[in-house]
């Protein structure tokens, strides 16, 4: 498997750690620092590692699948335990769950690709889109 990963991100309060996951066009990987919630992990037995923004690398310790609680899978996760934010990669998102992304002016609506049912929802704040983590159902009261 090849190893070298690249993610695009600019967060202006990078000093705070966040469990939520922020879509991300730029990313070619979902990364995350968190990996308690992940399925079958495997531990990287080479160094691997992605090539930030500013020129440094930060080290994968390990990579695993999440499923979120509408059910969206982040299939091949990178555990990167430096990172703050938990970033949802746009192209494998909708690869991983055949899926499409309508952007509107505060929210992106997540959407089957055949049926064009709701599978999820994020929400812009402060010019980043977060996706709201919680069960269609729940989804579909607000």
């Amino acid at each position: 498997m090849e190893h070298n990963f690249a993610g695009n991100a600019f967060f202006s309060c990078a000093f705070v750690r966040t469990s939520e996951w922020i879509i991300n066009t730029g990313a070619i990987d979902h990364m995350t620092f968190i990996a308690e919630h992940m399925r079958n992990v495997k531990k990287f037995t080479r160094k691997a590692c992605i090539n930030l923004p500013n020129g440094s690398a930060a080290d994968i310790i390990q990579a695993g699948v999440v499923v979120s609680a509408n059910g969206l899978v982040l299939a091949h996760t990178l555990v990167v335990p430096v990172f703050k934010f938990n970033l949802l990669s746009l192209s494998k998102l909708t690869q991983d769950n055949d899926c499409l992304l309508v952007f509107c002016p505060s929210i992106c609506l997540i959407q089957d690709y055949a049926t064009r049912k709701l599978r999820g929802i994020g929400k812009l704040q402060a010019g980043l889109c977060y996706l709201v983590n919680e069960a269609i159902d729940q989804l579909n009261k607000d």
